[in-house]
């Protein structure tokens, strides 16, 4: 792919991780991005969680494909110098004042987590004491699912890291407009 010339339009977290991506392969790339703001990646909750999502079917695999890459990208961008990645592994959880609703979710989200390995970490039933303790902000009433491997990445940061590891990659450039 060495002798590839691509632009990629964006430059969000797709579209920054995409030159990457196209970077690692071997290809010139130029990001072109007119630098408004608004974008999504600042915007971002940050989530990075696919085995609590009620989806199902193509978007839940992608979405858990995605949350398995993510330490093997890390890897990849931390091998390369770049030591401030925006990401942390927090936990994630799921709250519900419905024992049916947790009972269905904890099958569904035991399944996942067992299918995806050490990524998801754990999963644990949690008490209302414990959910307050996790989250204080929340409704003493609720009960949940917590899974270890949950994590948050500031979109920012992570774009930023990524671009640099795409331009150390190189040969690309980054335009604004």
């Amino acid at each position: 792919m060495n002798t590839m010339k691509i632009a990629v339009i964006g430059g969000g977290i797709a579209g920054v991780t995409t030159a990457y991506g196209l970077a690692r392969r071997g290809a010139t790339v130029t990001l072109i991005d007119d630098a408004a703001s608004g974008q999504a990646t600042a915007a971002s909750a940050g989530i990075i969680a696919p085995w609590v999502s009620s989806s199902s079917g193509a978007f839940y695999e992608a979405y858990s494909a995605g949350g398995n890459y993510y330490p093997e990208f890390l890897a990849g961008l931390h091998d390369l110098g770049i030591p401030e990645l925006g990401y942390r592994r927090s936990g994630a959880l799921m709250v519900s004042r419905d024992d049916a609703e947790l009972n269905a979710a904890e099958d569904r989200i035991a399944q996942r987590v067992t299918e995806s390995g050490s990524v998801a970490g754990t999963l644990e039933r949690v008490d209302s004491t414990q959910v307050n303790e996790l989250f204080p902000a929340l409704s003493p009433e609720l009960t949940g699912l917590y899974v270890s491997g949950g994590g948050r990445v500031d979109g920012r940061v992570l774009r930023n890291a990524t671009l640099s590891a795409a331009v150390i990659l190189g040969p690309s450039t980054a335009k604004t407009q």
